[in-house]
């Protein structure tokens, strides 16, 4: 299981009343009901555990009532557990405190291909499928959320996470903001992806987020964020400017239709979640195979793999000669070039390549060279040892 996303953010399910009872207000940008958590994991999917660690801060005076913070920990936790069946929402299996570290540990759903965020970072190439993939995915997890009455407020590419085969899921924050709402006191936003109305500090419903959605699509298409990154400017080009749209020519006019439809201005013409899902662009790609995601090796991946199949390595070594098998080849000649390393079934090759999250011939390659790279050690090893020994005058 792997890091799901930064946590931070205005991130969060806010609980929105039935129809007929009114809507949200934001109390500003990045406002709302609940505090925030002071931070959360990286935004990577590296070869990493599945815990996501979240740091937050006590409660302040007469803000945790009667219970203790394990209790309404325990108590949040069991309420929102339903929430792990949803096929395009990553599941929160459980969380747990830390006092010693001030930390909420949240253990979620692995997803081996990392983020939409990595992606555009990467400059992986994306095709219109794989647009109305994404598409249709976050659509279908916030039409799951805006039933249950909640908006999600932090849709972004960060918060999309992806697996190589073809699986998109949003990362669902609210989860880390009911977990933490009693525990934590800072409240930051993430402006860059809001909707018009939540940065004007105007009441916003469950279409805010497809505001945001309609800015990750594009994001996607153009390999970079259409709008400004400094506060003021993005302000700016928000409230007063016309929406950003994609250049005719390069994008089918579905698609431009599509974006433009998110990033409707007027909070009332945006559509909804359900309505998005029977647009034609989603309709005209909904019927083909998922597509295959494929993202470069980081360095802190290319790293972990190496050591990872050294300790595979050294467990063949362990198997052979006993525990003490470095003392055993210092004291001897190392290997001989006959010696064979026992070969590794193709069945646990090709799962721990999918459990790692890379492709079945890069994890054989990199078995191949670590273990030319492992042979080689040893030999050396061995000669440091022998050339130690001649000086020390020993046989």
């Amino acid at each position: 299981a792997g890091r799901a996303g930064p946590g931070g953010g205005a991130g969060a399910c806010a609980e929105v009343p039935p129809p007929g009872g009114g809507v949200a207000g934001a109390g500003g940008a990045g406002g709302g009901a609940g505090g925030l958590l002071g931070g959360s994991g990286s935004g990577s999917t590296d070869l990493e555990g599945s815990t996501l660690s979240a740091s937050v801060h006590p409660p302040g005076p007469g803000g945790g009532g009667a219970l203790s913070a394990e209790d309404r920990l325990a108590q949040t936790v069991a309420a929102i557990q339903d929430r792990k069946g949803s096929p395009h929402i990553v599941a929160f299996y459980d969380a747990y405190t830390e006092p010693a570290r001030g930390s909420v540990m949240l253990v979620l759903e692995y997803m081996n291909a990392g983020t939409l965020e990595d992606l555009v970072k990467a400059k992986v190439p994306v095709d219109e499928h794989m647009l109305a993939t994404v598409a249709e995915s976050v659509l279908r997890g916030l039409r799951e959320l805006h039933a249950k009455h909640q908006i999600h407020r932090d849709i972004k590419p960060s918060n999309i996470l992806l697996d190589r085969d073809g699986n998109v899921k949003i990362s669902d924050f609210g989860i880390a903001r009911e977990v933490a709402s009693d525990l934590a006191s800072t409240q930051v936003g993430t402006f860059q992806y809001m909707s018009p109305e939540r940065i004007q500090a105007q009441p916003y419903s469950f279409n805010s987020d497809i505001w945001s959605l309609g800015l990750v699509v594009a994001t996607l298409a153009l390999g970079k964020m259409p709008l400004p990154a400094k506060y003021w400017e993005l302000v700016t080009a928000v409230t007063e400017r016309a929406p950003p749209e994609l250049p005719r020519g390069l994008f089918s006019e579905e698609l431009r239709a599509f974006v433009a439809a998110c990033l409707s201005k007027d909070a009332d013409r945006r559509p909804g979640a359900a309505r998005l899902l029977d647009h034609p662009f989603l309709l005209s790609n909904r019927d083909r195979v998922k597509p295959k995601i494929t993202l470069p090796l980081t360095e802190g991946q290319i790293k972990r793999l190496k050591t990872l199949l050294r300790k595979v390595l050294e467990f063949q070594m362990k198997q052979i000669l006993g525990k003490d098998w470095e003392t055993i080849l210092c004291n001897s000649n190392g290997l001989d070039s006959s010696f064979k390393f026992p070969r590794i079934k193709k069945r646990y090759f090709r799962r721990l390549a999918h459990d790692y999250g890379v492709e079945f011939e890069v994890l054989k390659t990199a078995y191949q060279k670590e273990t030319i790279r492992f042979y080689r050690d040893i030999q050396q090893m061995s000669g440091a040892h022998k050339d130690a020994n001649r000086k020390k005058g020993k046989p």
